[in-house]
């Protein structure tokens, strides 16, 4: 699901046009990038500073939306956050600062400042933070001199990564206050990712609502089902090349990804490829030059 399908369905789509020997007005672009999940994306880095995507470029990432069309995407932000105490004998606990309880009060205090926030995307709903790996301490019987954290941080419209940032390191300082002695570090970790938005009356979303209605007889849904889902390629391409003609739509439900079992229901597969197949028929196949040269 996340997401060999949407990969296969993409594969599946060049090799039916290369059979059919379709006339193009345009070009069509298969790209597959590495570290999408990583803290610095290395794979939509390399891609947009080698040029290859032209200005004005349709851009979709096939990830799985269980055929839903996403046209906004939340921002990320990661973040390292250490606290620092004093190392003494459990039995002689007052004499050392306990790193993991002030780690402890950060986790609540983030949390508690994320869910407070006023912020609602109609589509993307509120911020969520996640403390997604913890490590402190070495020993029983140790008082912790050191407690690390990594915290993902999904921000919303209209947050910004600033705005994230400043939250962010004034909870972690109102947390290390309340333990006499303790201390914090805060780092980010790889990428700035705002969030993003394709208008309305984007080439790429009106194009793929109607591709959506000609092979299904329906119109597609927009948005998540509850609202975030993960930050993809196509939104890094949207916020460094200020493209507004970035979404996301494939086979497979986020559901399943990063669990056991994961998979994809084929005949999500075979639906997808009939959408992204006439999609291309609307944007740069014989409609699109049949409209050109007349």
């Amino acid at each position: 699901a996340d997401m060999k399908g949407g990969l296969a369905v993409l594969l599946l789509l060049v090799r039916d046009l290369a059979r059919e020997r379709l006339d193009l007005a345009g070009d069509l672009f298969v790209i597959a990038t590495v570290d999408e999940e990583g803290p610095d994306m290395a794979g939509a880095v390399a891609l947009v500073r080698s040029g290859v995507i032209p200005p004005g470029a349709l851009v979709l990432a096939l990830e799985p939306t269980d055929l839903r069309l996403r046209i906004a995407q939340v921002g990320v932000m990661w973040y390292e956050v250490t606290t620092v105490g004093r190392m003494a004998h459990a039995g002689r606990a007052p004499l050392g600062v306990d790193a993991n309880h002030a780690m402890a009060l950060v986790v609540a205090e983030l949390k508690e400042t994320v869910a407070a926030l006023p912020h609602r995307h109609p589509l993307l709903g509120p911020p969520l933070l996640t403390a997604g790996r913890l490590d402190g301490g070495f020993k029983t019987n140790v008082v912790p001199e050191r407690c690390r954290a990594e915290f993902d941080f999904r921000i919303v419209p209209p947050m910004d990564p600033d705005e994230a940032d400043r939250l962010v390191r004034a909870a972690v300082e109102r947390a290390v206050r309340k333990i006499a002695g303790a201390r914090a570090e805060v780092r980010n970790l790889g990428l700035r990712r705002p969030p993003v938005q394709a208008p309305e009356d984007s080439p790429l979303v009106t194009a793929l609502k109607e591709a959506f209605r000609r092979v299904t007889g329906r119109p597609i849904k927009v948005g998540g089902r509850d609202g975030h889902e993960a930050y993809t390629d196509a939104s890094l391409i949207a916020a460094w090349t200020g493209n507004p003609d970035c979404a996301v739509f494939g086979p497979g439900s986020t559901d399943v990804a990063h669990a056991t079992d994961e998979y994809v229901e084929a005949a999500q597969l075979a639906l997808a490829s009939g959408v992204v197949r006439e999609l291309v028929r609307i944007t740069i196949g014989p409609e699109r030059l049949a409209a050109a040269r007349s």
